[in-house]
């Protein structure tokens, strides 16, 4: 056995188990992004509630002080050009986000801005509300295909180390 065949397996194994575990990180992307716009949601409503803002100037607020900001500038700056919040909301960049949260958000864009403050504080407190049982689905789901994938990457390295070997 030369010493370039055991680099070279070596190196294989090396290159799947850093795969794995680059992958597996990635996954926390999603999450992140489901914790900022919940942070975000549950900011609009006490927007709202406290200081009465229609939801325009809410939008405008977030673009500065949101987690979500690029969503809430490229909002604010459709609506200055005349769409409704709806239309501008889901023209603007979202942060990766799964279908559910999509769909979440999505209605919630369709109803904002057409009730009294109580309303809307209800209506944004109740999307947070489901948004955060949907990220806690996604961790658990997220968590387990992580393992799965840095357990395959590890065996995929052995497999190749050993066919090199």
């Amino acid at each position: 056995m030369s010493a370039a065949r055991l680099t070279a397996a070596a190196a294989a194994f090396a290159v799947c188990a850093v795969f794995g575990a680059v992958r597996s990180a990635r996954q926390n992307v999603l999450l992140e992004s489901m914790d900022d716009l919940i942070t975000d949601v549950r900011y609009a409503a006490s927007i709202i509630e406290l200081e009465h803002l229609p939801v325009g100037e809410m939008a405008k607020r977030l673009a500065f002080s949101g987690k979500c900001r690029t969503l809430w500038k490229e909002t604010t700056e459709s609506m200055r050009r005349g769409s409704t919040f709806e239309k501008a909301f889901e023209s603007a960049s979202k942060p990766p986000l799964c279908p559910e949260a999509v769909r979440v958000t999505e209605k919630l864009a369709s109803f904002l801005g057409s009730g009294d403050v109580k309303t809307e504080v209800t209506r944004l407190l109740s999307a947070a509300e489901r948004l955060s049982e949907i990220r806690a689905i996604k961790e658990t789901e997220l968590a387990q295909k992580a393992k799965l994938v840095r357990v395959l990457s590890v065996m995929l390295g052995t497999a190749f180390a050993l066919l090199i070997i």
